[in-house]
C-alpha cells in the first residue's frame, strides 16, 4: 500500500485512478509510521505534545500529494504513462524517515527502561522499510543515498534491538538461577534440602576428581524435649543455630543438607580416612549445647552415623546414605551422643 505510486506507474490504465492511487500511496506511507510513532510515544506525555506538529507535516504532505490532480509539483505522468517526480515529489520519504529516526533515537534514549517492545511494532518498522527499499530499488527512480539511508535506519534498529534481547535473555538466566537456587534451599535453615542434596551427591561422586567420600547422617539427641516444652518456634532457632555450627565445621565444596525435622545429612568430599574420625568429634563437641528458657535448661547433643568410601566403584550414593542412616540409628541404640563409623573402602 506503501509504494502504490510505483506499482501503479507502470500500470496500462491512466487518468485519475492512477493520480488518485499514487496520492494515497504517497499520503499513506508516513501515516503508518505515525501511528507506530505515536505508540512508542504513548507514555511520555512530555513529547506527545509533539503531535499536532506530526499531523501538520502529514496534512501538508497529502495536501502536495493530491495537487497532482492540478499540478506536477508532486509528480504526474506523461502521455505514454511514464511516471516522473516532481520537485517535491520525496516529501514523503523525507517525513517517513523522520518519524523512522524519531522512533529509532527515542528507542536508544528509553531501551533500558522498557522491559520489551512491541513484537508487531518492530515488524511493522522493518517490514515497511524494507518493503520500500526493495520495490524502490526495482523502479527507475532508484535512489542510492535514501536507500543506503533507509538500510542504516535498520541496522541500527535491529542492532539495538538485539542488545535489549540480549539484556533480556540475561535477565532471564538470572531469574532462572535464582528460581533453582530457591528450589534447592531449605527455607528455614538455608542449607540444601533432600531432594536437591540427593541429585547434587550424585554428580559429585561420578566426578573424576571424587577420590573419597564420606556420608554423615545426624540428627539431634533431646531436641523432641525443646518442642514440647519451649514451642515450635524456639525449635525453630534452635534449628537454624544447628545449621550455622554445621556450615562453620564443613568446608564450601562440601554438601551440608537438612532432610527435614532435626535430621541433617552431610557429604563430605576428598577427605583422608585418618582425619574422619578428628572430624566426627569435633562435630559432636560443636553440637552439643545447653538451651534456657524461663528457668528451664534442655542440653541437646547429636547422634551420627558415617560412612566412608574412597573406592570409586562403591560410591554409590543410595547404598552409601542407607549404611549411613543405619548407623545413626546404631549410634541411638548406643546412648546417643556419640558416632558410628562404617569403612567401605
Amino acid at each position: 500500500v506503501s509504494n502504490m505510486e510505483l506499482i501503479y506507474a507502470t500500470a496500462s490504465n491512466s487518468g485519475g485512478l492512477r493520480i488518485l492511487m499514487s496520492a494515497l500511496g504517497y499520503s499513506i506511507r508516513p501515516l503508518i509510521l505515525y501511528f507506530m510513532l505515536i505508540i512508542v510515544l504513548r507514555k511520555n506525555k512530555e513529547i506527545l505534545w509533539y503531535k499536532r506538529s506530526f499531523i501538520a507535516l502529514m496534512i501538508l504532505n497529502a495536501c502536495i500529494a493530491f495537487s497532482a490532480f492540478w499540478t506536477d509539483i508532486m509528480f504526474s505522468y506523461t502521455e505514454n504513462n511514464e511516471f516522473i517526480r516532481g520537485p517535491l515529489g520525496y516529501t514523503t520519504h523525507a517525513i517517513s524517515l523522520l518519524f523512522a529516526i524519531l522512533i529509532l533515537v527515542y528507542t536508544m534514549i528509553h531501551y533500558d527502561k522498557r522491559q520489551r517492545f512491541e513484537p508487531l511494532l518492530i515488524f511493522a518498522v522493518i517490514l515497511v522499510l524494507i518493503s520500500s527499499v526493495i520495490i524502490e530499488s526495482m523502479a527507475e527512480s532508484f535512489g542510492i543515498v535514501r536507500t543506503a539511508i533507509n538500510l542504516t535506519v535498520i541496522f541500527y534498529y535491529m542492532y539495538f534491538q538485539s542488545k535489549l534481547y540480549r539484556k533480556n535473555m540475561d535477565e532471564e538466566i538470572s531469574l532462572r538461577e535464582t528460581l533453582e537456587y530457591e528450589n534447592s534451599i531449605d527455607d528455614l535453615t538455608g542449607l540444601l534440602n533432600k531432594k536437591f542434596f540427593f541429585l547434587k551427591s550424585e554428580e559429585v561422586m561420578k566426578e573424576s576428581t571424587t577420590k573419597s567420600v564420606v556420608c554423615i547422617f545426624l540428627d539431634l539427641d533431646n531436641f523432641k524435649n525443646i518442642n514440647d516444652t519451649f514451642g515450635h518456634a524456639y525449635g525453630d532457632e534452635v534449628l537454624k543455630t544447628a545449621a550455622k555450627a554445621l556450615q562453620s565445621l564443613f568446608r564450601k565444596e562440601d554438601l551440608v543438607s537438612r532432610f527435614g525435622g532435626d535430621e541433617f545429612c552431610i557429604l563430605v568430599v576428598n577427605i583422608p580416612g585418618k582425619v574422619v574420625h578428628d572430624h566426627l568429634n569435633r562435630l559432636l563437641k560443636a553440637m552439643k549445647t545447653e538451651y534456657t528458657h524461663e528457668g528451664i535448661t534442655i542440653e541437646t547433643s547429636t547422634s551420627v552415623g558415617a560412612v566412608y568410601c574412597s573406592d570409586k566403584n562403591k560410591m554409590d550414593h543410595q547404598k552409601l546414605f542407607k549404611l549411613a542412616d543405619d548407623a545413626l540409628y546404631n549410634s541411638k541404640r548406643k546412648g546417643k551422643n556419640c558416632y558410628t563409623f562404617v569403612d567401605i573402602s
